[in-house]
């Protein structure tokens, strides 16, 4: 299946000690948003399921059994128990589809997309079967899209914060041409918008500085996505989302 084309500004670095890099779609979305949509409609129409109420996951598990040629599948019981680990009960999978749609590069991105009336979340991994750390990046997306009043924050909130952390790159190559040379300029590094300080609380914590430390299992971060309940709004959640935030790589500690 072909990748969808997104901005190069949220594309991957090759840097090893990178957490995951996913690609938020195109700028907020639309032509990427769009096309999921109709897909999604298609797959849930050849299924024969409906869209009413929370019944995604009910009217279309037996169709997405992992051995059929579907885009669009529900957690595994094995995924689940792997999420559960980290999100405890806060996530409801009946609205969460893997698709084996990529990004640039085979990179992996999640998407809210309103389908009647009700938010879906799909993490498109370029597999239906993605590794460990990528589902639990991943899935940070869909928890910041359930627990926010609006539900592709986290979609703005990430474009926004990678594209000021390249900017902020290039004014700082200014100063020093030395970082002109390194590897993940400009685009993450010295400033990243995946990386994070672990002292940092969760509201200091903008889209995937959260969905990084959630990855790396950060404590603090990871009880609190722990204590909100399923599809509960959560204030701490609104107000991360609203700023613009990533950190320097060259500060002592800070990781992604």
């Amino acid at each position: 299946m072909p990748s969808l084309q997104v901005p190069r500004q949220v594309c991957e670095s090759k840097r090893t000690r990178h957490t995951v890099r996913c690609c938020i779609g195109e700028p907020n979305t639309a032509s990427v948003v769009r096309l999921q949509s109709e897909r999604f409609r298609t797959y849930l129409a050849n299924a024969g399921g409906s869209s009413t109420g929370h019944s995604f996951k009910a009217t279309t598990n037996n169709v997405a059994a992992p051995t059929t040629s579907s885009p669009f599948r529900s957690l595994t019981a094995t995924q689940e128990m792997t999420a559960n680990r980290v999100y405890g009960d806060s996530l409801d999978y009946s609205t969460i589809f893997i698709s084996d749609t990529a990004g640039l590069g085979g990179r992996p991105f999640t998407l809210a997309v309103e389908v009647s009336g009700i938010y879906i979340q799909i993490l498109n991994c370029g597999t239906f079967w993605p590794g460990e750390k990528t589902l639990i990046h991943e899935l940070a997306h869909a928890w910041q899209s359930q627990h926010h009043p609006a539900r592709t924050k986290f979609m703005v909130n990430a474009v926004s914060c990678q594209a000021e952390a390249a900017k902020t790159n290039v004014a700082a190559a200014m100063i020093d041409p030395a970082l002109l040379v390194e590897t993940d300029f400009p685009l993450f590094y010295p400033y990243d918008a995946y990386a994070y300080h672990p002292s940092q609380y969760f509201v200091t914590m903008a889209a995937e500085q959260m969905a990084s430390a959630i990855e790396n299992e950060e404590p603090a971060i990871v009880a609190h996505i722990k204590s909100v309940a399923k599809n509960a709004m959560d204030p701490l959640c609104l107000l991360a989302l609203n700023q613009v935030n990533f950190a320097d790589h060259r500060i002592a500690g800070v990781k992604g």
